[in-house]
């Protein structure tokens, strides 16, 4: 009986050995795989700043490109603007473009077209917005937004 007791006893503890044998082994592969998820990690982390850089790179170009397209819509337009207000009566006196209202440096409000003009001997300041493709959005924009800060920041008219 003690024989036996004894074998049982050998046996469990070869049987926990086995066990931690294989808890080591699988403690052993777990730490590698960790160590290549965090080398794998970090060249991601590394991948996704060059990407943010390239997107904030390509996000000033395309900005410049649009604010090339609207100075050249401006630049367009601005010899048409006597002829069109002539039509209409109103002598324009001269054309400002791209005209700023500044507070220490900083651009308070911007206008496209500031247009000192006369009408049945009346002074007028006509400013406006160029848009390449005009919706009732910008002209809404314009109203709520453009002129609001105009009529602010602009107050010598």
């Amino acid at each position: 009986m003690a024989e036996d007791r004894l074998k049982t006893i050998e046996q469990i503890l070869e049987n926990v050995a086995r066990k931690h044998d294989l808890f080591t082994e699988e403690m052993n592969q777990l730490r590698a795989s960790q160590k290549e998820l965090q080398v794998s990690q970090k060249k991601t982390d590394e991948q996704l700043r060059a990407t943010e850089k390239q997107l904030k790179e390509t996000a000033k170009e395309l900005g410049g490109i649009g604010g090339g397209l609207g100075r050249a819509a401006e630049g367009l337009t601005a010899p048409s603007v006597p002829k069109v207000f002539k039509k209409l009566g109103i002598k324009v006196e001269a054309v400002h473009q791209r005209v700023k209202a500044l507070d220490d440096g900083q651009v308070k409000s911007e206008i496209d077209f500031l247009c000192p003009a006369r009408r049945n001997g009346s002074s007028l300041i006509l400013v406006g917005e160029v848009k390449a493709h005009l919706t009732n959005e910008n002209v809404q924009d314009f109203f709520d937004d453009s002129l609001i800060s105009f009529k602010e920041n602009f107050t010598e008219y």
